[in-house]
């Protein structure tokens, strides 16, 4: 009972958390790929029901919440909350275990780890790059414990191992903190064979069998979508790299590694000090191979930078700094993250208070059950999957692939023809076999087409057999941004 005021920021951050994410939308990246493994339960593929540039084990992740949704009373939204929560709740219980052994007085790290894991996403709850600080979390804490030779048993070591693979595969570039870890095991053991441990173990033999699996069963992924990925989405989304380090948060978590060095020696090599810098190092390597500035991208790095903070923070009062200097680096280190969490839900909770949405969101709630699908570089329309009985059809998340096929100002190859008819093939095949019965489409300027004025359906209807398709449908209204089309019955 003495203790119990130590969990009062846990039971905050929870609470708060849930009354956070009750007022927003789920993200939509969320959305569509929930959506597509659904579609990968019920038999479908990438290459004809889903065509998304993540690989499959994102869609692994995702299925338990459809598993919670089958078997309760849930809807989808809901489910993918609870199921996230449970996995936080999981990573923080690991993590304590191991916290125990290594400091003295845990909940100053502890209380940190409960904030970013739990309010630190905001609006991007549930996404990548959330599951990847959810999954990986436990894996850094006992690598400290590892390296300071205290006893793991095997069960935690598997638990550890398994959550971490999991994490690790979503992405390659995540792979990159997970190989600074075990080259610093290398180094600091001076043997070639000083990584191998149960749980490094495990994550390669995850590793490897996802590998595996992918070459077996999702060949279309490897070979028909990867190389067109390469070709027109890569370098369509990366900013330039005056942007990208010129971003807050990118800032934050440089100036964490700056002020890493500025810390005593024999406490600046300690193993939890040392990982927790590699594994900065390693998320931001992984953000500049992406080379994008969205804030869930920053987030693993910028999770990193916050508990790496506090352990900065934790040995400047050990070795009692003047209040001139801890003063300013308390705040800097307590409410900067605070503003982080802050101005992005204030911005998704602006932009779900728009009042174009709820129209659309209204227009599609007094059809009842429909089916759709949408032509658009944003994906705003993916919100009618979870708020609506509006079944979205459509492959694509968002047309990422326009910018590069139908804005380039290169000089159309035959490669880049063949590209532009594959889509619009893709396109009409939606119309003629799946017959939606509503087709939205984007009316508001985009950030690369704008210049050139872009007309989906003046540039799709030049098809036959796409025009043909698309003479089955009216135009109704415009809501959002969007011009709405119905079939029509022939």
């Amino acid at each position: 009972m003495k203790r119990l005021y130590h969990w009062l920021p846990l039971l905050f951050f929870i609470s708060l958390s849930s009354l956070i994410q009750s007022h927003l939308f789920l993200e939509r990246d969320v959305i569509y790929l929930s959506n597509a493994a659904n579609l990968l339960l019920h038999g479908g593929t990438y290459s004809t029901d889903f065509f998304e540039t993540n690989p499959p084990m994102i869609l692994f992740l995702y299925m338990p919440a459809l598993f919670i949704t089958k078997m309760t009373l849930f809807n989808l939204v809901a489910s993918l909350r609870l199921y996230v929560f449970l996995l936080a709740f999981l990573s923080m219980g690991l993590c304590y275990a191991s916290l125990k052994k290594i400091l003295k007085n845990p909940m100053p790290i502890f209380n940190m780890l409960a904030f970013v894991l739990l309010l630190l996403p905001a609006s991007q709850f549930a996404q990548r790059e959330h599951l990847l600080i959810i999954l990986t979390m436990p894996y850094l804490f006992a690598a400290a414990l590892r390296l300071q030779h205290k006893p793991i048993s095997l069960k935690f070591a598997i638990a550890v191992g398994l959550l971490a693979g999991l994490g690790f595969s979503i992405k390659p570039h995540f792979l990159t903190t997970f190989i600074l870890i075990e080259s610093y095991f290398i180094w600091k053991r001076r043997h070639w064979l000083g990584w191998m441990r149960t749980e490094s173990i495990l994550i390669i033999v995850v590793l490897m069998t996802y590998f595996l699996s992918i070459e077996l069963f999702f060949s279309d992924y490897i070979h028909v979508l990867l190389p067109f990925i390469m070709r027109h989405y890569v370098s369509y989304i990366q900013s330039p790299w005056f942007t990208l380090l010129t971003l807050p948060t990118v800032d934050f978590c440089l100036f964490i590694g700056v002020l890493y060095f500025f810390i005593p020696r024999q406490i600046r090599y300690t193993p939890l000090y040392t990982l927790f810098f590699l594994a900065l190092v390693g998320f931001t390597l992984s953000l500049m191979l992406s080379r994008t500035p969205w804030y869930f991208h920053v987030l693993p790095a910028l999770s990193i930078a916050c508990l790496l903070g506090i352990l900065i923070l934790l040995s400047y009062v050990e070795e009692k700094m003047p209040l001139f200097f801890l003063i300013p680096v308390t705040l800097i280190l307590f409410f900067i993250p605070l503003y982080f969490t802050s101005m992005i839900t204030l911005t998704a909770l602006k932009e779900k208070n728009k009042s174009g949405i709820h129209l659309l969101i209204q227009f599609f709630n007094q059809r009842g059950p429909s089916t759709y699908t949408a032509y658009s570089l944003s994906s705003r329309f993916l919100w009618l999957v979870n708020y609506t009985p509006a079944n979205y059809i459509g492959r694509f998340s968002l047309f990422w692939w326009q910018p590069s096929l139908f804005c380039s100002p290169h000089q159309i190859t035959p490669e880049l023809a063949h590209d532009r008819q594959w889509m619009i093939d893709l396109l009409a095949d939606e119309l003629i076999l799946k017959k939606p019965h509503y087709v939205l489409v984007d009316t508001l300027p985009s950030p690369y087409c704008s210049s050139i004025n872009f007309n989906y359906l003046k540039e799709f209807t030049h098809d036959p057999r796409f025009g043909k398709a698309w003479h089955s449908y009216r135009y109704v209204n415009q809501l959002d941004g969007y011009k709405i089309y119905v079939r029509t019955p022939l």
